[in-house]
């Protein structure tokens, strides 16, 4: 990976620390992008002393916040003359809703409408690159998207629900975006990582907490397994992954996804694009 430049959403800690260190270990340029700078500075200081890697950039990066990402990529663009590969880990899971700046339900304007336009600000760059990758962090724990209520006005509001939708989401607009991309050079493929016990967890109530835990030993994978595929898909020079695209990949094998009716897909990125404009608006 040495030339290669990569972004990681959400790379100072939990599964996003791992998949910066898998790939910092290969000599690729990183820029990490976090919503905490000060975080980010601290696990790049690390980073950089365990791996070797001093080619390591932080920048900072808020997904809930359209503005956040705007400036972000326009500053990354403007500063970086390629993008070889771009990881959209971050993600959040909280207990009760909460609106972002921009008037979006935060769940959603964070796991969904962030790396969705951050994707799409860095596609001419993607492109020039080309070959270039997009790894999306997905989930198997998706389900429950409703197009006519994403931000939970009409149903009573729900973490696990919330969190869900967003995985459905990212899955779904991962392959509506591979089959716009076709024989451009990018690639776009989905990960699950596993059941792992991160900081997604941090926000929510001490029984839930225990039950994840539970959960964790009984199914759960480490933050290093689960982080293995990310790094594979993003860096892998084999035939299972070059070249390859619209696929759903758990620990380094496509798997069905069953969001496939491209009509449906072709939907929620609509909706989506509609709700990004409307924050545009909203924060001016």
């Amino acid at each position: 990976m040495n030339g290669r430049t990569v972004i990681i959403t959400g790379a100072n800690r939990g599964l996003g620390l791992c998949i910066t260190r898998g790939i910092a270990r290969m000599g690729a340029r990183i820029v990490m992008a976090c919503r905490s700078v000060e975080l980010a500075r601290k696990a790049r200081e690390a980073l950089s002393a365990e791996t070797g890697n001093a080619d390591l950039e932080v920048m900072a990066l808020d997904l809930a916040s359209r503005r956040s990402v705007s400036d972000f990529a326009s500053a990354f663009t403007s500063s970086h003359e390629r993008l070889d590969v771009l990881v959209n880990n971050a993600g959040i899971q909280i207990p009760k809703k909460m609106i972002s700046g921009d008037g979006i339900e935060l769940v959603l304007a964070t796991n969904v409408l962030g790396s969705h336009l951050l994707t799409q600000l860095l596609l001419d760059l993607l492109k020039a690159s080309r070959p270039s990758r997009i790894v999306n962090v997905a989930s198997t724990f998706a389900g429950k998207l409703d197009l006519e209520d994403l931000q939970f006005e009409r149903r009573p509001y729900d973490n696990l629900d919330a969190y869900k939708q967003s995985k459905q989401a990212n899955r779904m607009l991962s392959w509506e975006l591979a089959r716009r991309l076709e024989g451009s050079g990018v690639t776009v493929n989905a990960m699950a990582p596993g059941l792992m016990m991160t900081d997604l967890y941090r926000d929510n109530s001490r029984p839930m907490r225990l039950f994840m835990r539970f959960l964790h030993l009984m199914i759960g994978v480490s933050v290093e397994k689960g982080a293995d595929t990310a790094v594979w898909l993003a860096t892998s020079r084999d035939p299972a992954v070059e070249g390859v695209s619209g696929k759903f990949f758990e620990k380094r094998r496509p798997i069905p996804c069953r969001f496939a009716d491209a009509a449906a897909q072709r939907a929620v990125w609509e909706k989506c694009e509609a709700l990004i404009k409307i924050s545009s608006a909203t924060s001016g």
